[in-house]
């Protein structure tokens, strides 16, 4: 399920480059997956060595820090909806590039 959809990130975005990080990082079959992904849409699979691929709350902090400067804030209350899909969700600290 991860490497049908990150296929299909690479397919709609027109990125070249994977990076594989976490815990996921260590699995070396999801590794061999994202490889042979990268090779269909003449793309490049970066893994992060095996000393990074512990579950980092630095990345969750990084990217919560990134939200509240951009103005968003969330209540404990928050709602997790399992099924977004990654172009349904609203990214407003990134800007597009043509």
């Amino acid at each position: 399920m991860l490497a049908e959809a990150v296929e299909r990130s690479l397919a709609y975005t027109g990125k070249k480059e994977i990076l594989l990080t976490g815990g996921v990082a260590a699995n070396r079959t999801l590794k061999d997956k994202l490889e042979c992904v990268a090779k269909m849409h003449d793309a490049i699979c970066h893994v992060v060595g095996s000393a990074y691929t512990g579950d980092c709350g630095a990345q969750i902090a990084w990217t919560a820090m990134l939200a509240l400067q951009a103005g968003l804030a969330t209540s404990v209350d928050a709602l997790v909806k399992p099924k977004w899909r990654f172009e349904d969700v609203d990214i407003p600290w990134r800007k597009e590039v043509s």
